[in-house]
């Protein structure tokens, strides 16, 4: 099992901001490289459209309030989230690593356990 990549890592914390905290974001603060990684787009009750402006990335999938798969096109693979009420949970098939985390507020941790650390993410 290997790490994330940190682009994914801070998009899925993003994703889990928005579908738990709510409210429209146009970046994601990454603790760990100290910089903001621009993601903006629409997320509605079964769909998500993301755009990564950064790495010029569309994310795109469906879900529901509790279970989300959405396909990063940049690097050609899903990413898996699961929402359980503030605490979320998920699987990026790209790197075959479990993450899980927890939102409070505009500020969400993310556990990657490919790369065995943990990681914080402020909107």
């Amino acid at each position: 099992m290997a790490a994330m990549n940190a682009d994914l890592r801070a998009a899925a914390a993003y994703l889990a901001l928005r579908l738990i905290g709510g409210g429209p974001a146009h970046a994601v603060y990454d603790h760990a490289r100290s910089r903001h990684v621009r993601i903006s787009g629409e997320i509605s009750d079964q769909r998500v459209a993301l755009y990564d402006h950064d790495r010029q990335a569309h994310l795109v999938g469906s879900g529901s309030d509790q279970s989300w798969d959405v396909y990063d096109h940049q690097l050609g693979h899903y990413l898996h989230l699961k929402i359980q009420g503030n605490r979320y949970e998920g699987y990026d098939h790209g790197s075959g690593s479990h993450y899980s985390g927890m939102v409070s507020g505009k500020a969400a941790t993310l556990y990657d356990y490919g790369a065995a650390v943990g990681f914080q993410y402020s909107l």
